[in-house]
């Protein structure tokens, strides 16, 4: 059956999709490329500038973060990731990450003072939050945290005491000196520390 469409309009719709076909051809070839964003490996660091990339030999200190505002710990996480073990704390309550001290030791020369042990490894970074409470944080449940294979330069990570109750500290036990990165990032706020596995 033969489509009661004229012969002119079918023409002219050929022509009208050649016109746009050539001057699109055109217009794309003189722009350039969209950027394609590529997918970033897990084991890249954050989009962002370490607040500081050091090794973590004994008698490093570092301090960061801001004051001025009170913290709630909201969550902890540790990922395993092909060339770093990223440690994440994460707080609810200010607009930036809390203040906080890090501090390396050896943990033969500087034992944890609650709970000395071989366990912790050759260092030993020891990180308290200023203005951070843990009222809603199931902390004695979450910590020591373990769950690290034989290859990981964390074997550990467990509490720190701070004697006060406007602080909260940590301890992250690692096998030998290695490298580290830390990153403030916000959005939520919250305190990264990659460990990397090479040294």
């Amino acid at each position: 059956m033969c489509s009661h469409r004229p012969r002119g309009d079918v023409g002219g719709l050929i022509v009208g999709a050649l016109l746009l076909f050539l001057v699109g051809c055109g217009t794309v070839s003189s722009l350039p490329s969209p950027l394609v964003e590529t997918a970033t490996p897990r084991a890249a660091h954050p989009a962002t500038t370490p607040a500081l990339r050091t090794a973590a030999a004994p008698g490093v200190v570092f301090e960061g973060g801001t004051a001025g505002a009170l913290w709630e710990l909201a969550d902890f996480r540790h990922e395993l990731l092909p060339d770093r073990v990223r440690l994440t704390w994460q707080v609810k309550g200010g607009l930036s990450v809390p203040g906080y001290t890090l501090r390396a030791v050896s943990n033969e020369a500087d034992p944890h003072p609650t709970n000395p042990g071989p366990f912790w490894g050759q260092v030993r970074v020891d990180l308290i939050f200023f203005d951070v409470y843990a009222r809603a944080f199931p902390l004695q449940q979450r910590f020591p945290v373990e769950a690290f294979d034989t290859t990981s330069p964390v074997v550990r990570v467990g509490l720190y005491p701070t004697f006060d109750d406007t602080a909260v500290g940590f301890s992250v036990g690692l096998r030998q000196r290695v490298p580290l990165e830390v990153y403030e990032l916000v959005t939520p706020s919250r305190l990264v520390v990659d460990v990397l596995r090479a040294p």
